[in-house]
This record gives structure tokens, C-alpha cells and sequence, in this order.
């Protein structure tokens, strides 16, 4: 937390090489009553052209060794995501070492998921979110607070809607007018690492 304050969240720390596309790595929790666990996404957006097309290696492996997320990023595709499956025991916290083609870039991850942001409460059949966001370290971007809907595969429809009180009812309707399945409250928050940022999700699912 105090290299982050002194570094524009994480922003100024130097690395040996910088990546072509805009790299985030995710760690999400989720609640609810249809998905209970965790999830770790690599998510790269092209920055700069690339002239020859070519595909580079992206792994990113845990502290205690194990692979968790071994892909390919493609030059001709502007963005692109890679998820492990549902997790259902907790990703460890320490060093994660990400690797993109020939370049290693370790991370460090603090996961600290025992306070709850979220929390779905019925109140006489009126379902409530309440927010409890976590305290952002100086320098860092504020927390994104908002609702997302999905289809049923859980492609997200439309765009992220979002909450700007502490306490909000659970919306009926969809804003994008499509056949949405699924509806979620999400808290994110983002630090960085040199260029790598770093994002932890919380997330509960919404009966829609």
C-alpha cells in the first residue's frame, strides 16, 4: 500500500520491458445464489499497430507454481480475454508471474476478500443492493460501482450502468431493451503495476 501511494497507484514502477497491448489482470469473487467462487481473466487491448501478423504466448502462473492461464493473443484482434473456469477455492495472494511472448512481468496480488462489498438484502420482497466499497489507497482511481446484464451464455449485454448510492434497488428492467438472463452488481477496483493494472472484482448475482 505505501508503494502504491508513492507511485500513481503503481503507475511509475519501472518494468524491463512494455507490453503492446494495454494488459489487466482480474480477480473476481462472486456471490449469489447461482454462482458461488472465483475467477482469474487476462484481458489485452491492442495499444499500438502491428505490422506482421503474429501470435504471442501469454501464461500467468501462481505463487505455489501452478498454471492458471496458458493462451495465445493474436495481433489481429483489437481485444481479447482469457478466463479460467469457475475457482472454488480462493487464488493464493503473492507474486503471480505473468509472462507475454519472451517477456516476464511478476505481479504482486493482495487478496483480501473477508470484508463483503456487496450484500443482497430482501426487504418485504423488495430486494436491495448495499454497497460497503472498500478504502482506495491515495493516488488510485476511485471504485466503479455498477450494474451489468447478460445474456444466457453471459455475454454481457449493453453497457455498465452505474450505482451512485450506497443503498439502490435491484432494477426490473433491462436498459438496452434485450432478453437479458442475468443481472449482477459488480464493485471494481484497479491498481497498477507498470503497465500491467490490476483489477479486484466483486460481484453478486441478482435473481432477473
Amino acid at each position: 500500500q505505501e508503494i502504491l501511494s508513492r507511485t500513481q497507484c503503481g503507475s511509475t514502477l519501472e518494468q524491463s520491458a512494455t507490453p503492446n497491448n494495454h494488459i489487466q489482470v482480474s480477480f473476481i469473487k462472486r456471490h449469489g445464489l447461482s454462482s458461488q467462487g472465483y475467477q482469474i481473466k487476462v484481458s489485452a487491448e491492442q495499444l499500438n499497430e502491428v505490422l506482421e501478423d503474429q501470435t504471442q504466448r501469454i501464461s500467468l502462473v501462481s505463487p505455489d507454481g501452478k498454471v492458471v492461464i496458458d493462451g495465445r493473443l493474436n495481433s489481429d484482434v483489437e481485444y481479447q480475454e482469457i478466463e479460467t473456469s469457475e475457482m472454488f477455492i480462493k487464488p493464493e495472494s503473492g507474486v503471480y508471474q505473468l509472462t507475454i511472448g519472451s517477456n516476464n512481468y511478476p505481479i504482486i496480488v493482495a487478496l483480501d476478500d473477508n470484508k463483503r462489498w456487496l450484500t443482497l438484502e430482501s426487504k418485504l420482497n423488495d430486494p436491495h443492493v448495499v454497497v460497503t466499497p472498500p478504502k482506495v489507497i491515495d493516488n488510485c482511481p476511485d471504485t466503479n460501482v455498477s450494474w451489468q446484464w447478460f445474456d444466457e451464455n453471459y455475454d454481457m449485454l449493453g453497457f455498465k450502468v452505474p450505482i451512485k448510492s450506497l443503498e439502490t434497488t435491484v432494477p426490473t428492467e433491462n436498459p438496452s431493451a434485450t432478453k437479458a438472463k442475468h443481472l449482477s452488481a459488480s464493485v471494481e477496483m484497479f491498481e497498477y503495476q507498470g503497465a500491467i493494472e490490476i483489477q479486484y472484482v466483486q460481484r453478486v448475482a441478482v435473481t432477473f
